[in-house]
C-alpha cells in the first residue's frame, strides 16, 4: 500500500524501473485498498492505451491491487475526463496523454557527407547559422519576426557512411504549413545568396564551442564521445572536427551551403498534420 499523494511519483518510478520497484509505506495512510481504474480518453491500441497498460502492470505488483484499464474515446477526451471528474471512489485515475494533435510539425532532411568528410565541420557551422539559438536565421525569422513557428531548429548527424542535416519546426496553430515550408526553403536559399559576415560567423563559432563544452562536461559524456569516435572514426576525430569548424570562414561556409543546402536536388519533407 502507498500514500495516494505519492501515486504519480510511484507510477513514474514503476514505468522506468519495472517490477523491481518497491514502495516504502511507513505510517502513511493505506492507498489503494481496492482495484485501481485507469480511464483512457482514446481507443484500444492507441498510444495512451498502451502507456496506461504499461504503467498498470508494474503498479499491480507494486501496490498489490489490480489495475483495470477502461478506454472511453470520443469528444477529444472529454468523455473520459467527465467520468474521472464525477468518480467518487477515490480509485479512478484519468490517463489523458497530450499528443498535441492540433499542431503541425515539419521535418526536412537533406543528405550530408559522413562525419569524417572535410565538409562536415563547415556544414555543422552552417546548421548553427540556420538554427543555433534565438539569433539564428530560422529562429529569428520564423519565430521572432514573422511568428509562423513556435520553435525551429537545425541539426547535423555524424554518420560513418553518410549523415543528414535536418530542419524541424512546430507551426503556430492557424498558420498554413505550406507557407512555413516555402519560407524554410527560401531561408536556405538566402544562406547561399547572402552568406554570414565575420560577426555572424564568430557568434556561431562561440555557440558551437559552448555546445561542444556542454556536451563533454561530464565524465560519462567524454567517455561516450571517445568511444563513438574510436568506433566510427579515430581518436583524433573530436579535436580535428572542432578545429576545422573554428577555421571555417564565410567563403568556406558558402561553398558547403551551395553544395548541400539545395532541397531541390534531393531531400525528404515530412509533415505531422492535425486531424481535419
Amino acid at each position: 500500500m502507498i500514500d495516494r499523494r505519492l501515486f504519480l511519483a510511484t507510477a513514474t518510478a514503476a514505468l522506468a524501473a519495472g517490477p523491481t520497484v518497491h514502495a516504502q509505506t511507513g505510517s502513511a495512510a493505506a492507498w489503494p485498498n481496492r482495484p485501481l481504474r485507469f480511464v483512457v480518453g482514446f481507443s484500444a491500441g492507441s498510444t495512451p492505451d498502451l502507456i496506461a497498460r504499461t504503467i498498470g502492470e508494474p503498479l499491480t505488483k507494486l501496490t498489490g491491487q489490480p489495475v483495470v484499464v477502461e478506454d472511453k474515446p470520443g469528444a477529444s477526451g472529454n468523455i473520459a475526463a467527465d467520468i474521472v471528474a464525477k468518480a467518487k471512489d477515490d480509485h479512478t485515475v484519468g490517463v489523458m496523454i497530450n499528443l498535441n494533435l492540433t499542431i503541425a510539425r515539419l521535418l526536412l532532411a537533406l543528405p550530408a557527407p559522413h562525419g569524417a568528410h572535410p565538409d562536415h565541420p563547415a556544414l555543422r557551422l552552417a546548421a548553427t547559422v540556420l538554427g543555433g539559438g534565438r539569433t539564428s536565421r530560422l529562429q529569428h525569422t520564423l519565430v521572432e519576426e514573422e511568428q509562423l513557428c513556435v520553435w525551429v531548429s537545425a541539426d547535423l548527424s555524424e554518420g560513418m557512411d553518410a549523415s543528414m542535416l535536418t530542419v524541424t519546426a512546430e507551426v503556430v496553430p492557424g498558420v498554413d504549413p505550406a507557407r512555413v515550408e516555402a519560407r524554410v526553403f527560401e531561408l536556405l536559399a538566402e544562406l547561399r545568396t547572402n552568406p554570414p559576415g565575420a560577426e555572424e560567423i564568430e557568434r556561431c563559432r562561440q555557440i558551437a564551442v559552448a555546445d561542444w563544452v556542454f556536451g563533454h562536461e561530464k565524465v560519462h559524456q567524454q567517455a561516450l564521445s571517445v568511444g563513438l569516435a574510436l568506433a566510427l572514426f579515430d581518436l583524433e576525430y573530436l579535436d580535428l572536427h572542432l578545429d576545422r569548424l573554428l577555421a571555417t570562414g564565410p567563403e568556406r561556409l558558402l561553398e558547403v551551403a551551395e553544395r548541400y543546402l539545395r532541397p531541390e536536388r534531393g531531400s525528404v519533407v515530412g509533415w505531422s498534420l492535425p486531424k481535419s
